[in-house]
């Protein structure tokens, strides 16, 4: 359910930037509208480091795509190249997993898919737009955004 999510948004035709927030907006929907589901990928993480086949169908369909995704980026100017795009969209499902366990943890809201958005919208920003104030990134770190 949440790969067919995800899927689906990441293959659209919009730039790579809104496909990626498309497809976090994807895997919150369905974690906040299915909770069951994220306690249950939650538990598997813990397993996964014990089971090769489980980590191998994580990467196929969470981190490739998303790695494609950053690549396409890049390719299209509306995402900037990144060190290591593996551990960024490690960091991208680990955003989305933490959140919407919040929400499954929370329990049902009256509106899960305003929940789905306003979640989904704080990961977007952190992961689009960082925390840093235009500029100290290079202050600080000496090296180009």
């Amino acid at each position: 359910m949440m790969v067919g999510a995800g899927g689906v948004a990441v293959a659209s035709s919009e730039n790579a930037r809104t496909r990626l927030e498309a497809a976090v907006l994807a895997h919150l929907g369905v974690m906040i509208e299915h909770p069951s589901l994220c306690r249950a990928l939650v538990g598997d993480l813990g397993r996964a480091t014990r089971l090769p086949e489980l980590a191998a169908a994580l990467r196929t369909a969470f981190y490739e795509p998303i790695e494609q995704v950053l690549a396409e980026g890049v390719s299209d100017g509306s995402l900037r190249q990144v060190a290591d795009p593996g551990a960024v969209a490690l960091s991208v499902f680990g955003a989305i997993t933490v959140a919407g366990l919040r929400a499954a943890v929370e329990g049902p809201s009256a509106d899960r898919s305003a929940d789905a958005t306003r979640f989904s919208a704080a990961v977007s920003e952190l992961v689009l737009d960082g925390l840093a104030t235009p500029g100290s990134r290079v202050q600080r770190r000496g090296d180009p955004l």
